[in-house]
């Protein structure tokens, strides 16, 4: 490889940028790879929900040997047959269908389906804690009872702004919803969710017709990110996962698109700004998207390095720490509204110590614990005190790890079954925090445990996971093999879906942090189907 390389007149840091290149599409396909031979097999699936009430995301993982036999194995291999069979089936008309005919029907049936969705549950009010708080900060802030930013409303003895100053963001949106369309109106903030899950699937479908041009590539990504079943649900969640997600993809649509004006350099950096501008207003609706500003940077490096301008990575380096730094203006400015200082917050060790311990609340390796929170409220918000409780966290669970490799092994690939093999991303979970009595009982039986409509569900979702990552992890491995003439823009998604993986391995987890990230994969998943149905056709 070396020699060829030197052959084709490139420089040291063009080979070293392609030998990089390469590990980063291997090193994702290795994980996929394990992702899809593990799908069919382990379903992850949630407990606490039924009519009585929404407990704690208690999730248990179902195999063929521990009672999952049927819902975990048989029925979703027969689900996956069903959908294979579909894709064949509908493929020679996908491939003659004009994609401008094809992807504005599955982005009105998307937003149809969302729509319906939040129309059924009938949200008042969502129960989920974080939820509440926002709603609470939006109400006081338009009434002007700006004591309620300094009181206890149950966070362990501290303001939750205190915990988390970065939800002023979205105590700003809230707000901003609740001041057009009435305060206390939910249902406004999910629709506004519902046109931003139709603002992440266009993004990702255009990213996708750019990336791998090929015929009936875009449709076949129109079709798969409409069923999508989570993304669907995800609207109906009252938080800024749905919202900053879309922002997201719109500001990753607008950077490929970018990457790909090579020879135009202003209509390139015009691009570049807009998307610069969209991915601040996603990290402050969400800023754990910050992921996707660490790949923007990386890719461009990689695409410059290429392209022998790398002096002109100073300029996407310029950006992103303006971005990072104008993400404090919204608490510095609810801060400067109600007249309090909500200090630096918890520090981020905190989530990465809750990562690294398992965790006796829930009985899962990582996932949320109240031990961080508490311990932060008994210092009074003391941000040192708490990052060196943090890191003294840290030092011991990877002194077990180190101590007992097998423990280590098993924590993380227990962790990592949890986040990424749970075919629904907790969306039916964070829907039934959203009921009312209004609430349909359609909507209760698809979301209920034990009802027919949810098992049903289930197992649609979970042959349709396993269906997903079998399709992306094969077009990573066809982008491998045909690196040569692939665009060099489709390393920005496969970083930023790395990021996750990396950033998620040792974060606080949850399946829902992991569904952007996963979804991030369409354009591979829709060039691998593609590539999967035309060898089976031949």
């Amino acid at each position: 490889m070396a020699q060829h390389m030197k052959a084709a007149g490139l420089t040291k840091p063009q080979r070293a940028g392609r030998v990089f290149e390469a590990f980063l599409l291997v090193l994702a396909a290795i994980f996929l790879g394990c992702l899809a031979l593990a799908a069919p097999f382990i379903t992850g699936y949630f407990i606490n929900m039924g009519p009585e009430g929404v407990g704690a995301d208690v999730m248990n993982l179902l195999t063929p040997f521990n009672g999952g036999a049927f819902i975990a194995f048989m029925f979703p291999a027969l689900g996956l047959v069903c959908l294979a069979l579909f894709f064949l089936f509908i493929w020679n008309g996908l491939r003659r269908a004009p994609a401008r005919a094809v992807v504005p029907c599955a982005l009105l049936l998307l937003f149809a389906a969302s729509v319906a969705w939040i129309v059924l549950l009938g949200t008042k009010t969502n129960f989920y804690n974080d939820s509440i708080r926002l709603d609470q900060y939006a109400r006081a802030l338009l009434s002007g009872d700006f004591g309620v930013f300094s009181a206890d409303l149950g966070d362990q003895g501290v303001s939750y702004l205190r915990v988390y100053p970065f939800q002023s963001g979205s105590v700003w949106l809230l707000a901003g919803v609740y001041a057009l369309f009435g305060v206390g109106n939910e249902m406004a903030f999910q629709l506004l969710s519902a046109v931003f899950v139709v603002v992440s699937a266009a993004s990702l479908i255009f990213i996708t017709g750019r990336l791998f041009p090929g015929k009936g590539t875009v449709a076949l990504a129109s079709v798969l990110v409409v069923l999508f079943a989570p993304l669907t649900f995800s609207a109906a969640f009252v938080y800024g996962n749905a919202i900053g997600f879309g922002l997201g993809c719109a500001s990753l649509a607008l950077n490929v698109a970018a990457m790909q004006q090579d020879e135009s350099l202003p209509r390139r950096w015009g691009l570049f700004a807009a998307g610069a501008v969209v991915m601040l207003l996603a990290l402050i609706v969400k800023s754990t998207f910050v992921i996707m500003l660490i790949a923007l940077v990386l890719a461009w490096l990689i695409v410059l390095v290429r392209e022998r301008r790398a002096p002109q990575i100073l300029i996407v380096l310029a950006a992103a720490v303006v971005i990072n730094s104008l993400t404090s203006v919204p608490v510095r400015l609810l801060e400067s509204a109600v007249g309090l200082s909500f200090g630096d917050g918890m520090p981020k060790t905190s989530w990465i110590a809750m990562g690294l311990t398992w965790d006796p609340y829930l009985n899962r390796p990582g996932w949320w614990s109240p031990v961080q929170a508490t311990h932060f409220a008994q210092v009074d918000g003391d941000t040192a005190a708490q990052g060196a409780f943090a890191m003294e966290a840290i030092k011991t669970a990877l002194g077990r790890f180190l101590a007992d490799p097998l423990y280590c092994i098993r924590f993380f690939v227990y962790k990592v079954m949890t986040e990424w093999l749970d075919p629904t991303f907790q969306s039916l979970y964070y829907s039934a925090t959203s009921v009312s009595d209004a609430t349909s009982s359609i909507a209760e039986q698809v979301m209920y445990n034990g009802y027919t409509a949810n098992r049903v569900l289930t197992i649609a979702m979970d042959a349709y996971q396993s269906l997903f990552y079998i399709a992306s992890f094969t077009g990573l491995v066809c982008a491998f093999r045909h690196r040569g003439s692939v665009s060099p823009a489709a390393l920005l998604m496969v970083i930023a879906f790395l990021g996750g993986v990396a950033c998620y391995l040792l974060w606080e987890a949850k399946s829902v942090y992991t569904m952007p990230f996963a979804l991030l994969l369409l354009p591979f998943a829709a060039y691998g189907l593609r590539s999967l149905l035309d060898t089976v056709k031949r």
